[in-house]
């Protein structure tokens, strides 16, 4: 059975879904959150005790009626990321940063140049817009591969999710990221990770318990032969389950599914639901 079987299946129940699902994966944020800037190149969005404890450690933030600004003057990159680095370990050690990874993600600007890379939990923790890959792990049988993430982990512990996902690390390629995700967490052999496609890609964008969550989301699709089962390597999977249309729509509709594994899900449907459509 292809993946357009099955999509056709669950756009049949879920339509309305899909698109509610899309339209709702912005959220802009609201009055009691403030917008800085990095010498007026915008960098992120905090609330107002998440500014003081920036700026306590941040050397060169102002304020000012409609934000802040961190003007750290003419230094290289290397030293902006130096002087961000050692801020946030001055985060990290007053108990306000959590879900700390030693891995680093890059934010870029509007020119797609990366402006600064950092720890990637502080990128929540201060607002910052980061990437992600998620990949949708379709059974030839017709069902889809879901994955539980670990009750340990940092955000979103115990709930389902996608085949694989997790964030892009600095200077990685989307399509090698996605690559990675797939034999790490759910043990897919590089030959097969290789006939992954791309979908497009989704902004999100939310309040989370850490902070503002705002996140490019690259979307990929992957048909699974009957043969393979997926197995975790890396501790961050707690069980998996292949379910049917039905099964899926069901558990989305509880909200048994992370808001971005939802988002993921309902991109992979959009073109064949535009095709239903027309």
């Amino acid at each position: 059975m292809s993946i357009q079987i099955f999509q056709q299946q669950f756009i049949n129940m879920g339509r309305e879904w899909i698109e509610q699902t899309l339209k709702g994966a912005v959220h802009a944020p609201t009055a009691d959150w403030m917008q800085w800037t990095l010498d007026d190149q915008p960098m992120g969005w905090v609330q107002s005790e998440r500014a003081q404890q920036i700026a306590q450690f941040l050397p060169h933030c102002t304020f000012n009626s409609k934000g802040w600004n961190w003007s750290p003057g003419t230094i290289d990159k290397e030293q902006r990321n130096l002087m961000f680095a050692q801020a946030g370990l001055q985060w990290k050690t007053q108990g306000w940063v959590h879900g700390w990874r030693d891995e680093s993600f890059d934010l870029l600007d509007q020119n797609n140049t990366c402006i600064l890379s950092a720890e990637r939990s502080l990128f929540q923790f201060a607002g910052m817009p980061s990437q992600a890959v998620h990949i949708n792990g379709y059974h030839v049988n017709g069902k889809m591969w879901c994955a539980r993430r670990s009750p340990n982990k940092a955000t979103h512990p115990h709930m389902w999710d996608n085949l694989s996902a997790g964030g892009l690390p600095t200077g990685e390629d989307i399509f090698d990221a996605a690559a990675r995700e797939l034999g790490e967490e759910a043990g897919i052999e590089v030959g097969l990770a290789q006939n992954i496609f791309l979908c497009g890609s989704v902004l999100t964008s939310r309040a989370e318990a850490n902070g503002w969550h705002q996140e490019l989301l690259w979307i990929f699709d992957l048909l699974i032969p009957a043969n393979i089962k997926p197995h975790n390597t890396d501790g961050e999977v707690c069980e998996f389950a292949c379910l049917n249309a039905n099964d899926l729509y069901k558990q989305l509709q509880s909200g048994e599914f992370t808001p971005d594994a939802m988002v993921a899900i309902a991109k992979s449907h959009e073109k064949q639901l535009h095709k239903k459509n027309k």
